[in-house]
């Protein structure tokens, strides 16, 4: 199916879900954030409560095509972090998934995605 063609696909947003929320995930996907689109985190619980808690702080002041001189800090309002791919897949279906996982969680990760595979958009592993 063509981006077009998605049904999430609307005025140019994407829905996107992320399987981490670390450095890489927290970057890519608050960025994607930032620029208007919808984005569903699957991380730790510990890591689900802090960010609820205090949002995403992205520093994207070495990109002169921000203009910005300040971090940016995303509103827990404006994302959604869950702790689990069950509950993510409830605000689907999604245009694309961003693995963001440390290589030493990645097996896990991919085996406990098996039973979701049918549901899963495709992935670009970062």
């Amino acid at each position: 199916m063509a981006l077009s063609e998605s049904p999430n696909h609307i005025n140019g947003k994407m829905k996107i879900l992320a399987f981490g929320a670390g450095a890489i995930g927290t970057y890519i996907g608050g960025s994607l954030v930032l620029a208007g689109h919808q984005v569903v985190f699957v991380e730790q619980q510990k890591v689900v409560d802090e960010l609820r808690e205090r949002g995403l702080r992205l520093d994207l002041t070495l990109d002169a095509r921000r203009k910005t001189k300040d971090a940016s800090v995303i509103n827990s309002s404006a994302f959604v972090i869950v702790s689990s791919l069950d509950e993510a897949l409830r605000y689907g279906p999604f245009d694309l998934a961003l693995f963001a996982l440390k290589s030493f969680d990645a097996q896990a990760a991919l085996e406990s995605m098996k039973p979701f595979a049918d549901k899963l958009p495709p992935l670009l592993c970062l």
